[in-house]
């Protein structure tokens, strides 16, 4: 689905649900620079990018870690203090332990203090065969900044 209708659709069910929601069509690591030299912050941030991670080619899965790690790093900078931070990672080839290693870290190196409070996947909609751990790819930390 190309991101205008995605996007057509969504302010459709805000205005069925009488909310206010600003929709932002962007590159993710432009917009949130461009936040932070405006001073922006939020009481909560999600982060949920595409697939960084899809191949086990070293060179591919080092490039696809370093934007998750770039866009977690970036995007912390946008929670208030004591802000909730969900972070998700939908990439089959990296391990739960792995992502939550990478977020960690890199809350750390920018003297961020994450207070992880859940850990969760998908929901029971979203099975998958005991026989293909890829298929739990859905990866959400939820944190607080503190």
């Amino acid at each position: 689905m190309p991101d205008e209708k995605a996007i057509e659709m969504a302010k459709r069910n805000m205005n069925l649900n009488q909310v206010r929601i600003d929709f932002v069509h962007s590159d993710a690591f432009t917009w949130i620079r461009q936040m932070q030299k405006n001073g922006k912050t939020w009481d909560l941030v999600l982060c949920d990018p595409p697939k960084f991670v899809d191949s086990r080619d070293e060179e591919f899965e080092a490039e696809g870690l370093k934007k998750y790690n770039d866009l977690n790093v970036l995007a912390m900078q946008l929670v208030a203090p004591g802000g909730l931070f969900v972070t998700c990672s939908c990439s089959g080839l990296v391990s739960p332990e792995a992502f939550e290693d990478l977020v960690v870290k890199a809350a750390h190196r920018y003297q961020k203090r994450l207070q992880i409070f859940d850990r969760t996947g998908p929901g029971g909609d979203h099975p998958n065969a005991s026989n293909h751990p890829e298929g739990r790819y859905l990866k959400v930390l939820w944190s607080r900044i503190a």
